[in-house]
């Protein structure tokens, strides 16, 4: 039943989305054609050309925020309106469990993410065709990921699997968090939306204390580096040959986790005991 979500809610999604990212592209190329233009403004006596980049830019800026917020917003009141509208009477009724609904909805949203982010990544490829070199931008990335594994004295490989898995719980813990958050302002009588961005806004508050005060009293103490010396040069130079900072790391996926693991268990159990329609 879980794929027949999945098709169901892809099919609802990927019209208005495609379109918002097949526009995202066509700037690029618009951009693209008119940097030549530009660069040849002096074919003209007025810098028409030239104003019309100025704005394309600040057009080109405001698509670009505009591809992550609209597609937030559909999708978040896609959720709402599935969830805790009229339309809930009959996705309540469906012979599926509360976890299949949140389950799926959230793999369609991590995937609009990352296709998002290839078309931001591909219309950006087009407007800076001549300089832009993603050979080189993944080749500094890569060596950055290996560095960190050596002061990590850690595999590159687990670096990246590490860095991967922490990046996907950072997102399932935005989206749930909007989820879980929806569904506490349900349980309101009144000002139901009001109830779910104050619960959203409280949550990370509460989120980020929590991160600061671990950062103060347990992780830094788990920090164990290592300084040799050795003369070079006629100098005593100092470096460090190692850094014990997987407890850091670990505890900030663990904690992520634990995050996602309480947001969808409370999204599922008022979808599943305490859902109000009225």
């Amino acid at each position: 039943m879980l794929k027949k979500l999945l098709k169901h809610e892809w099919k609802a999604t990927w019209r208005n989305l495609t379109l918002l990212n097949g526009g995202i592209i066509l700037l690029g190329i618009l951009g693209r054609i008119m940097i030549p233009l530009v660069q040849n403004s002096r074919l003209t006596n007025i810098s028409i050309f030239a104003i019309a980049s100025v704005l394309c830019i600040l057009f080109y800026i405001f698509a670009i925020f505009a591809v992550a917020i609209v597609t937030n917003v559909l999708l978040i009141g896609r959720f709402y309106r599935n969830m805790f509208t009229d339309e809930g009477y009959l996705m309540h009724t469906l012979p599926v469990t509360p976890g299949s609904h949140i389950i799926s909805k959230l793999l369609v949203y991590m995937a609009w993410f990352v296709i998002d982010g290839f078309s931001l990544a591909a219309s950006i490829s087009i407007l800076l065709s001549q300089s832009m070199q993603w050979g080189s931008f993944f080749g500094t990335l890569w060596d950055g990921i290996q560095a960190m594994g050596e002061v990590l004295g850690t595999p590159s490989v687990l670096v990246l699997f590490y860095l991967l898995l922490t990046l996907l719980a950072v997102m399932c813990s935005f989206v749930l968090c909007i989820y879980f958050s929806a569904s506490v302002g349900n349980l309101f009588n009144s000002h139901k939306k009001l109830g779910a961005v104050l619960c959203y806004v409280g949550i990370n508050m509460a989120v980020q204390f929590l991160q600061a005060m671990s950062l103060i009293f347990f992780n830094w103490d788990s920090l164990v580096v290592s300084v040799e010396t050795r003369q070079a040069a006629g100098e005593t130079v100092s470096y460090v040959s190692h850094v014990n900072g997987w407890p850091v790391l670990l505890s900030v996926l663990l904690f992520y986790l634990l995050l996602d693991a309480l947001y969808f268990l409370g999204t599922q159990r008022i979808l599943a005991k305490q859902l109000n329609l009225e």
